[in-house]
């Protein structure tokens, strides 16, 4: 399952984007079920809260994939 690491603007992991599906991302853009999951971490941030909030509800993402990297 590819996964994404989402950190706050002080560059600390705050959760994962989990993306549904064993296959690679494939370049280009390409339309996925995700969700969200929050670390538990004593601190908050705007990211984080609305990781929490979301935590565990699917939905539908649209990915871009390049050589660079992955976006939602």
């Amino acid at each position: 399952m590819p996964t994404m690491v989402l950190r706050n603007t002080e560059n600390a992991d705050t959760g994962f984007l989990l993306i549904a599906g064993n296959e690679a991302l494939s370049e280009g853009e390409q339309q996925r079920d995700v969700v969200f999951m929050r670390l538990p971490l004593p601190f908050t941030s705007p990211l984080a809260d609305f990781v929490g909030e979301h935590k565990h509800a699917e939905f539908s993402a649209l990915l871009r994939s390049s050589p660079e990297g992955t976006s939602p």
